[in-house]
């Protein structure tokens, strides 16, 4: 752990011998450094940020490979860490026994089920899920499309075959078979209507 504090106090000052360099500049009214003349300097910052994260890595080796997840805070999100050790060792905060989410303990596949949630029909990947979210009337299978949105719901593809038939005492031509019997025509013939009979009425 002490190499970790010594690589952050290079940070540190890293960062504060840019500041002061890049104040020298702005107050003498010399020219903007470029890539180059900051190249070393970007290069130490960089292998230091290199060494600090194969540091972590290499701590977290020596943790015990035990599963007693606590829930923890980095950079600001919760995060769940398999135990106390990690989680130090990553430096997350606010450490707290047991997973951030119910829902990060399910897998993530199995079969479907339907839940209430606030009175509402919801799909889920698996009962796991279900019940983590703490949804009631689980059935297996996903939910039912209600009659209104299976109305709204096309049955019929968009092949084009199309047909003539009889709707309302006139000639129509449809897309094909399907859309014209989903329309409620009758006397359906392959093929469009001959011209002249396309929209005119029929006598009885």
């Amino acid at each position: 752990m002490e190499s970790k504090k010594t690589n952050i106090l290079l940070l540190i000052l890293l960062l504060i011998s840019f500041a002061v360099i890049a104040y020298q500049v702005i107050a003498n009214g010399q020219p903007s450094l470029g890539e180059e003349d900051m190249e070393p300097e970007i290069e130490v910052l960089e292998q230091v940020e290199t060494e600090a994260e194969e540091e972590i890595e290499e701590e977290a080796a020596f943790c015990p490979q035990v599963f007693d997840p606590v829930c923890g805070t980095l950079d600001g999100e919760e995060k769940t860490y398999a135990n106390t050790c990690e989680a130090e060792i990553a430096g997350a905060e606010n450490l707290m026994p047991g997973i951030c989410s119910p829902l990060e303990a399910c897998p993530n596949d199995g079969e479907p089920v339907c839940g209430m949630i606030d009175g509402e029909r919801t799909n889920f990947e698996n009962l796991c899920k279900a019940e983590a979210a703490g949804a009631n009337n689980v059935e297996p299978g996903s939910c039912p499309i209600p009659d209104e949105l299976q109305e709204a719901i096309p049955s019929c593809s968009d092949e084009l075959n199309p047909v003539c038939a009889e709707l309302n005492g006139q000639k129509t031509t449809y897309n094909n078979e399907c859309m014209a019997k989903e329309a409620g025509a009758t006397g359906i013939i392959s093929g469009k209507c001959p011209i002249g009979l396309e929209g005119a009425e029929l006598s009885n």
